[in-house]
This record gives C-alpha cells, structure tokens and sequence, in this order.
C-alpha cells in the first residue's frame, strides 16, 4: 500500500477547500462523500469500492472516520470516498466499518448525532450516512446498522 495511505494526514486539510465539505453552526466539517461503498480490492494506485475501480491521487488520505487517524484501506469494508474535481481520483477515503458475515450483511457504526441534512445523518465525527425517508432521527447518541448494498441506515437505537 502506498505510503500516503498509511501516513498521518489530515482528511480535514486535504478536504477543507471542497464544495462537498460543509460546516455546521459549531464549525464542524460534515464530510458528503463522492460514493460510498464496500471496498474489495485496494493496490498502490487505484481502491475498488462496489466493483469499480478508481485511481488514487498523489497525496491520497485513509482515515478512520472516528479519530481521523490514518489507517489501511481494508477489503470488505464499508467506506465514503471523496474524489478530486478536476482528475476524478480518489482523494481521501474514510473508514465507517467493517462488513459482517451475517445474512444480510451489515455494517455497524455508533456515534452522536447532530442533525439530520438532505437525507444524511450528520454525526458529531463528520461521518453522513443516508438515511431512509421513513427514519426519523433526533440528535443523540446512536447505534446504527447500514446496509451495505444500499448505502442506507436500516436500524438505529440508543446504545
């Protein structure tokens, strides 16, 4: 895996100036990826999510989308990517979780939420996970159950 990947960068600086980034009345970045999905083959060049290849730019950030600390990119885990307007790359990827073996698959994420926005549920990290219009969310602490096929909350619950 490529340095960068594995580096100590800062997902907020290389995403600070992008259209998709936006602040909440606290200031805080809400991170609206490019494309979201289960990530299946990763090499120093290009990330696989959902079946598509993509090329990785230079400079490229993994994170965890809790800490933001850089982590490698895994197989089968559920991710949000943003992309370089200009190129279409891959410039930062976040890590939401893993993908269980379970029937049917989901991927588990726990945070606060702060607010619900354009159908995507804006938590305390930056994490925004879509949100099925018959979900309501209020903010709190919750445990969340996404469904890796369709990007989507399927459950959510105080933990």
């Amino acid at each position: 895996m490529r340095r960068a990947l594995a580096a100590a960068v800062l997902v907020l600086a290389a995403c600070g100036g992008d259209r998709r980034d936006e602040q909440d009345a606290s200031g805080r970045n809400t991170r609206i990826p490019d494309l979201e999905g289960v990530v299946s083959a990763a090499d120093a060049t290009s990330v696989v999510i959902d079946g598509r290849r993509y090329r990785l730019t230079e400079d490229v950030a993994s994170v965890s989308t809790y800490t933001l600390d850089a982590v490698p990119v895994r197989l089968d885990t559920f991710v949000h990517a943003g992309l370089d307007d200009d190129t279409g790359r891959v410039r930062w990827i976040a890590t939401i979780g893993l993908v269980s073996d379970t029937e049917p698959p989901r991927v588990r994420y726990t945070g606060r939420l702060v607010s619900v926005i354009d159908g995507r549920a804006v938590f305390v990290d930056g994490t925004a996970l879509l949100v099925p219009d018959d979900l309501r969310l209020t903010p709190g602490y919750y445990a969340v159950e996404v469904d890796p096929v369709s990007d989507r909350i399927v459950t959510a619950s105080a933990p």
